[in-house]
């Protein structure tokens, strides 16, 4: 199954993120940043992940009720 954590969007938001063309005078700042773009992205991940098992849950519960394909 496909992940639907946005990795593509997120890189694709700021042209420099693989690329160090320039130098960078702010490196504890761009550090900063990149981390706090990792973190969102690892909790945007746990999120999807929980709600796709929840889902998966609820539809397991639902056959075994005997109810049919939600």
């Amino acid at each position: 199954m496909a992940d639907a954590a946005p990795t593509g969007v997120i890189v694709k938001g700021h042209g420099t993120w693989g690329t160090k063309k320039r130098k960078r005078r702010n490196g504890e700042a761009e550090k900063l940043r990149i981390t706090n773009y990792a973190i969102t992205n690892y909790a945007l991940r746990i999120t999807h992940y929980a709600l796709r098992i929840t889902l998966h849950a609820s539809r397991f519960t639902h056959y075994a009720l005997g109810g049919v394909h939600p």
